[in-house]
């Protein structure tokens, strides 16, 4: 996995040279506090922004899944505006005793069958559950107070790209928060973990 996304991990040859010496010919596999601060390093550059992109609702979807003897894997990723395949989220998890029995084909149909449903049974309703059904004059309502809101998404959207400070906002929580922000952007930066970016407009939590 490291390899696969290694053109776009910054100093990348430099940064996992303690594992790729591990791995040349002839070369005794001692693990020692450089192979594990290349290791550290790694898992940091594959989890952490810039590496790790938010996800976009208009964009398609590619799932890459892999099985090991011992787990399987998927990563969900997406092209950045330079075409480059991004990852959006890892996941993983151990295969039972029983299903490392498996041949290395079915580990490799085990992990597709992973990737595809984890995410998706975790946010299926459940069955037989009630659900509210809104009364027709509340519907009349929420419609009239939808036509008269003073601003839509498409103004917020055009207007946040145009403000100097809130475009670099937008710009920093879709890839990456640099170290110094500097006193204008401090408040933003101390919520960072709070925003996000739906279709060009900047979210504070679920506003």
């Amino acid at each position: 996995m490291v390899n696969h996304y290694a053109r776009i991990i910054p100093q990348a040859a430099t940064l996992f040279h303690p594992l790729n010496y591990l791995l040349r010919q002839g070369v005794s596999w001692i693990w020692n506090h450089e192979q594990e601060k290349a290791f550290q390093q790694a898992k940091r550059a594959l989890t952490n922004p810039p590496m790790l992109t938010h996800f976009d609702s208009t964009q398609p979807i590619a799932l890459a899944c892999d099985a090991s003897p011992y787990g399987v894997g998927a990563v969900l990723s997406q092209k950045d505006k330079s075409g480059i395949l991004k990852p959006v989220a890892y996941t993983s998890r151990s295969l039972s005793p029983s299903e490392r029995n498996y041949a290395q084909i079915d580990k490799e149909t085990l992990a597709i069958l992973f990737g595809v449903t984890l995410d998706a049974l975790s946010r299926l309703p459940l069955r037989d559950v009630p659900l509210h059904t809104p009364k027709p004059a509340e519907l009349v309502n929420l419609m009239s107070w939808v036509d008269d809101l003073p601003i839509t998404a498409t103004e917020i959207r055009v207007e946040t790209r145009k403000d100097p400070e809130l475009s670099r906002v937008l710009r920093f929580t879709s890839c990456g928060w640099p170290e110094n922000v500097g006193s204008a952007l401090s408040g933003f930066y101390e919520r960072s973990s709070e925003l996000s970016v739906e279709d060009g407009c900047l979210l504070w939590g679920a506003r």
